[in-house]
């Protein structure tokens, strides 16, 4: 299958930005269900 670099590459990008923004969401609901729960 081909597949050109510039493709991979928007891929990778989107990929990160992807796992940052679940990473962070993450973090504030961890966060605000310790401040809801206290």
């Amino acid at each position: 299958m081909y597949c050109s670099k510039e493709m991979s590459n928007c891929y990778r990008i989107i990929l990160g930005l992807f796992k940052t923004f679940g990473c962070i969401t993450l973090k504030c609901f961890s966060l605000n269900s310790k401040s809801d729960s206290t």
